[in-house]
């Protein structure tokens, strides 16, 4: 940690090389997403199927006063997320469906962005010595990256789960729990992070603040989303427990 991450480690070939392909790489990214994905989900939201559909059409359902989740032996398809994930999709529903999706592209770009700020910030609390320019550039290799852009064709939240553990580990306890809270209310899967509270007295704190916050905003939510959802979401995981796809190109 004392020696860091130094710019002289690398050459200037090597400085540049990473930057500029990832620069041409997102042009590409760029092109397709806005000629393959965005003009024709504008015009036609049925134009192609994307993950953004399961929240849409949830949204949708449960606004109308429909069930959040639907029976289905079909591991992949749906909407089986904790209840409190349908929120945000509730506003966009409200919108035609190809511009919430960009929105949600955007703000999923947004929150990456911010993610590495964050990391890097806490990287020199640590003694990392981390220069503008290596900054500026793992960002833009970070949003080139494949996993990035299929994030985005398929209008998934990995971006803000992804947020949510670099928060945790990066803030004080409290903003911690904060950040644990939405990821755990977001996608079940950050709950792993409670894990690290075995070995670190600020793991615990921020897993008690996480819990904390996680119980404030179901309480809150409660007009609208009342207790027996979060009893068929427990049914859901019990059927869909022992079932995955694997997908390592978005993750």
């Amino acid at each position: 940690a004392e020696d860091g991450i130094r710019d002289s480690s690398v050459t200037g070939v090597q400085t540049c090389a990473l930057p500029i392909s990832s620069s041409l790489l997102l042009a590409y990214e760029a092109s397709t997403l806005i000629g393959s994905v965005w003009r024709p989900l504008l015009a036609n939201p049925h134009a192609l199927q994307t993950d953004f559909h399961y929240y849409d059409d949830a949204a949708r359902r449960f606004s109308s006063g429909g069930a959040l989740y639907l029976a289905t032996d079909d591991v992949i398809a749906g909407f089986a997320y904790p209840p409190p994930a349908i929120v945000p999709f509730l506003a966009l529903a409200k919108v035609p469906f190809g511009v919430a999706l960009l929105v949600l592209t955007l703000g999923s770009y947004a929150v990456l962005l911010l993610a590495i700020r964050v990391w890097m910030t806490m990287l020199r609390r640590h003694g990392f010595q981390i220069s503008t320019p290596v900054e500026l550039s793992a960002m833009l290799i970070a949003v080139a990256l494949g996993p990035s852009y299929m994030n985005a064709v398929f209008g998934q939240v990995n971006a803000f789960v992804l947020a949510s553990a670099v928060g945790f580990f990066a803030l004080a306890p409290p903003g911690a729990g904060a950040v644990f809270a939405v990821g755990i209310l977001l996608k079940i899967y950050p709950a792993l992070l409670a894990g690290t509270a075995v070995w670190s007295h600020r793991s615990r704190a921020a897993v008690a603040w996480g819990l904390l916050c996680a119980a404030i905003v179901i309480a809150a939510l409660l007009p609208i989303i009342p207790w027996h959802t979060y009893v068929d979401y427990l049914d859901v995981l019990r059927i869909r427990g022992d079932k995955t796809a694997i997908h390592l190109t978005n993750q």
